[in-house]
């Protein structure tokens, strides 16, 4: 991985006001971190600086008129093979009936090459961020305490408004990047393609990855070609979900990973590694130490 930041003062929009709904109440430039929005003369609302990508304004606008911008179907377009992986909160939308398993068999059916269970990543996440401490805590000057490289809204932030943290974020990929890395040289492989040939969507419930995607901040480029959101992918899914046939396993994470779709959950597999009683396998610690996550 490029261990030099991309660009700390992108003035690009992951977020589309609608002129139609705006009445130029101020609450999204209120809310807004960087302080990226303004509104002139009681008017519309504009982004005129620096945007992180963080949905606050959509959160606290009372007339809908700010959304996310995802992937549309162009950037999806001319793959040969295509991936996806799902945020663990993905597993919790559609009820207790409903297992991670049953998920993935139907993202599967609605026609993707390759269904990837990104909370078993997240284990293996979990347990490079342990080797990275481990290893920097016996150096004397290391950065500390760490801030994780995991939300590219709060990596954005910090560049923005605390640049003087960054040394304190571990130049390591996420979870989401070394899925699409990862399965994007194995199919390559297996299909004697070029990887270009083989396009990665994650479904994610934060409109921020559109931005880590077009604009990665630690990385020359990303792998992940598209982006969408839960809500985007929802009613296609159920469906799928309530036709799936098919028994076959998918999901391989253990509590841990799981853990992830919770508040705290990333730190939880990081102290103790001990979640809903399970640990983390040990095939996940060996692709750790033998380099397969650690080459970032």
């Amino acid at each position: 991985m490029n261990n030099q930041p991309g660009s700390r003062t992108t003035s690009a929009q992951y977020v589309e006001i609608d002129e139609t709904r705006c009445n130029g109440c101020v609450l999204c430039m209120k809310a807004c971190p960087t302080k990226a929005i303004r509104v002139h003369e009681g008017r519309v609302a504009k982004v005129v600086g620096v945007c992180v990508d963080c949905g606050e304004c959509i959160r606290v606008c009372p007339r809908r008129a700010i959304r996310a911008i995802t992937s549309d179907k162009g950037e999806m377009a001319g793959g040969k093979y295509s991936v996806v992986s799902g945020s663990t909160v993905l597993y919790s939308q559609f009820g207790e009936d409903v297992t991670p398993n049953d998920i993935l068999l139907g993202l599967k059916r609605m026609g993707f090459s390759y269904v990837h269970d990104q909370s078993y990543t997240n284990e293996m996440f979990n347990v490079a961020i342990e080797l990275y401490i481990k290893e920097n805590r016996q150096k004397e000057h290391a950065p500390w305490p760490l801030i994780s490289p995991v939300c590219p809204v709060v990596v954005r932030l910090i560049a923005c408004r605390f640049p003087d943290l960054l040394s304190h974020i571990p130049r390591l990929a996420a979870p989401r990047e070394i899925v699409a890395r990862e399965v994007k040289k194995r199919l390559a492989a297996k299909h004697g393609c070029d990887m270009s040939d083989i396009k990665a969507l994650h479904i994610s419930p934060c409109p921020a990855k559109m931005i880590d995607i077009r604009e990665p901040f630690f990385q020359n480029h990303s792998y992940i070609d598209g982006a969408v959101g839960i809500s985007d992918i929802y009613g296609r899914l159920k469906k799928s979900i309530e036709e799936v046939e098919e028994d076959k396993v998918l999901h391989h994470s253990g509590g841990i990973g799981l853990g992830w779709g919770m508040s705290g959950g990333e730190i939880s597999g990081d102290s103790g590694r001990q979640v809903s009683g399970q640990t983390v396998s040990a095939t996940a610690g060996a692709h750790v130490r033998s380099g397969k996550t650690r080459q970032v």
